[in-house]
């Protein structure tokens, strides 16, 4: 044989060889489960301790189970689905729940007297990089604290500024908030004035859910204590819903950061469509300071809202109360607003005494419509409310001890918040809580990794 056939035959037999091994098929992997990451979006709720105050955290999810801890600790939680809260919270409180469906909390408190007489409500909050609080009272019967809650795991570095009615004032900064913690700032450093200002809480480092606690005294006892909401960031449309209706202070403030000017026009949104209030229709507000206007003369008692369109970024609040003498007046506090999302759950825990609306402000030229289902969170009586262009229209609230407040709608700039009204002994409670998202659309969502979820 050829010696060089024989060769060429080694080679193949080589090859084929070679070849067949690479065509062995792989040992099979034992199969492992891979576990799926739940993850939950979380909220803030204030709490504190107290004497005399009841105090109530009550959350509602649509789909979700929820779960609440205290800030210290995420041991012993409770949890459920429908409504759930949280009595006499003596710290803030986390909630927490699947990122599906909506959910969202309230801190209501309610006392006939001491330091928090009256009656508040407050929104539960995701942390932000920035808030504003418009219509802070700093007079010498006035007292403010800022109340910081970092939920994240790195600590956070927090500035205060001030805006009052000559220009900017001395506030605190470089406030360290450490992860899972709060800290309280009182404002009393800030230059007290007759006045009321604009208070922007930045960080410089991390975030923190802020919330701003308003106290104010009279000749001999504690008048009110409310939380004041925080106002959308300046820009040059504001919608202020829920001016309540009745007898009563109903201040405007408008905080003006830029450096130039603003000429701010102010239009009344009720129940019969827009108007103006004489000598207040158009305000100028100069740079960089907050500006008071006396609304209660042209508002003549009718609930309604405040549409307000600027030349140049601003932010706005109200300041309200219930009206009446020493012994019965109740402060109310309410910000500029963000639009309703398309569906948002608001809970509420109010005595069956109490009486509430929730207040929809249009600003549109066009009529628009919400549907609102007052419930456990995800079912409940459904009714549609029609809006029509620039206008207000409340619509009543049941008298019950707990429930969930939720609303859809296609209208992309539609306004709500509820007024809530109680009697405490001889108090007349007032309180208004902006129906917004708990969180800014423009910013993340806190997502936790939830170890308690299975696959």
């Amino acid at each position: 044989m050829n010696r060089w056939l024989f060769a060429l035959g080694s080679v193949l037999l080589a090859s084929s060889a070679v070849t067949a091994a690479t065509l062995v098929a792989p040992a099979v992997l034992p199969e492992s489960p891979v576990p799926s990451v739940a993850t939950r979006s979380t909220l803030v709720c204030p709490g504190f301790e107290s004497a005399t105050a009841s105090r109530t955290v009550i959350a509602a999810s649509t789909q979700s189970e929820m779960r609440l801890t205290k800030l210290s600790t995420q041991k012993n939680p409770r949890t459920g689905q429908g409504l759930l809260s949280w009595n006499s919270p003596t710290e803030p409180i986390r909630v927490s729940a699947q990122r599906t469906g909506a959910f969202g909390a309230t801190t209501v408190v309610t006392a006939t007297d001491g330091s928090d007489r009256g009656l508040s409500l407050a929104r539960c909050l995701s942390p932000q990089p920035d808030n504003w609080f418009t219509g802070v009272r700093v007079d010498e019967n006035s007292g403010a604290e800022a109340d910081l809650i970092n939920l994240d795991g790195t600590r956070a570095v927090v500035d205060l500024t001030a805006y009052g009615p000559s220009g900017k004032l001395a506030a605190t900064r470089g406030i360290v908030v450490d992860p899972g913690s709060e800290k309280k700032v009182s404002l009393a450093l800030i230059q007290r004035g007759d006045q009321p200002i604009t208070v922007r809480v930045t960080s410089s480092e991390g975030r923190v859910a802020a919330f701003l606690r308003q106290r104010v005294w009279g000749a001999a006892r504690p008048l009110g204590t409310d939380w004041l909401s925080a106002s959308v960031a300046p820009a040059t449309d504001l919608v202020v819903p829920g001016v309540p209706d009745g007898a009563g202070r109903r201040t405007l403030v408008v905080g003006n950061p830029g450096e130039r000017t603003a000429v701010v026009k102010i239009d009344v949104l009720g129940d019969s469509g827009a108007t103006s209030v004489v000598g207040a229709d158009t305000i100028e507000v100069p740079a960089g300071t907050s500006r008071a206007v006396d609304l209660s003369a042209g508002l003549s008692g009718a609930a309604s809202g405040l549409h307000l369109a600027s030349d140049r970024p601003v932010t706005a609040g109200l300041i309200a109360d219930s009206g009446g003498s020493e012994n019965a007046v109740d402060p109310a506090d309410v910000g500029a607003a963000d639009p309703l999302p398309p569906e948002g759950v608001w809970p509420l825990s109010l005595a069956k005494s109490a009486t509430a609306v929730i207040a929809f402000t249009n600003p549109e030229t066009s009529g628009v419509s919400a549907t609102v289902t007052v419930g456990s969170g995800a079912t409940g009586q459904e009714t549609t409310v029609k809006i029509p262009a620039q206008s207000t229209v409340t619509f009543a609230l049941p008298k019950s001890s707990g429930y969930a407040i939720r609303i859809r709608t296609e209208a992309t700039t539609l306004r709500a918040a509820v007024v809530a009204r109680q009697s405490l002994g001889a108090v007349k409670g007032l309180a208004v809580l902006a129906l917004v998202a708990p969180q800014n659309r423009t910013q993340a969502v806190t997502v936790d990794y939830d170890p308690h979820l299975g696959s």
